[in-house]
């Protein structure tokens, strides 16, 4: 618990300068729609997969509360070229779409999202 905390605190003490990224990922809860029977592993298998892949300091995954029937799950990154990053995130969702979409998965890059 501690750690989460300290790890939260260090995350959002980046230079003012630095702006938000987040990569939301969704999959819904019909048995249709995921074939490995976890519907709320999915959206957090995919973020740690991406994470993998992305350069910089990032927080997550992270489970969301589930909306309109939807497991979802977000990854946040503090960054002082968020574009850059954002190319990086769509390149790499973009390699694995056939996959996502046999999954069931849907996700969302934001840039300077309104809330976190």
């Amino acid at each position: 618990m501690h750690r989460v905390a300290f790890s939260c605190r260090r995350f959002s003490r980046t230079r003012a300068r630095s702006r938000s990224l987040r990569v939301t990922t969704s999959r819904g809860s019909s048995p249709a729609s995921w074939s490995d029977g976890a519907s709320s592993d999915g959206p957090l298998q995919a973020l740690a997969e991406l994470k993998a892949g992305l350069p910089g300091d990032l927080l997550g995954p992270a489970p969301l509360l589930r909306l309109r029937g939807r497991y979802r799950a977000q990854l946040v990154a503090k960054t002082e070229q968020p574009r850059r990053l954002a190319a990086e995130a769509s390149r790499l969702l973009s390699a694995a779409a056939p996959a996502m979409r046999r999954a069931g998965l849907a996700a969302v890059v934001d840039v300077d999202p309104q809330d976190l």
